[in-house]
């Protein structure tokens, strides 16, 4: 096609190198873009995954220490009914003992 000169252009490498690297340079400015959003994107999800690990670990701290002192409680309250037997065994020894003291020895046969 013929310019208004009446010469066809010239047509060399470099007027398809030209349009070539602007198109390689626009893609690549995509291809960037893209992947910056994808590392945004990933950014985001490891910061929700991190927090949902402290919220999972702050929930079994808390679980933790909820067992702990049931375990605890249960082990007083053990101690406590262990104690209350004991001294009632105690008094009920020391009744059963008493007795015997205030009743005397039975009394021994005469020949």
């Amino acid at each position: 096609m013929a310019n208004s000169e009446g010469s066809y252009p010239v047509i060399t490498a470099l007027s398809f190198v030209v349009p070539i690297y602007i198109y390689i340079l626009e893609l690549i400015i995509i291809l960037l873009s893209s992947l910056w959003l994808d590392l945004e994107q990933l950014l985001l999800i490891h910061m929700y995954i991190i927090l949902v690990l402290f919220q999972l670990r702050n929930q079994a701290e808390t679980e933790l220490r909820a067992l702990r002192a049931e375990l605890t409680q249960k082990k007083m309250n053990m101690n406590l009914s262990r104690t209350q037997k004991m001294n009632s065994l105690g008094n009920s020894v020391s009744q059963s003992s008493g007795n015997l003291t205030a009743r005397g020895p039975p009394p021994i046969a005469s020949n």
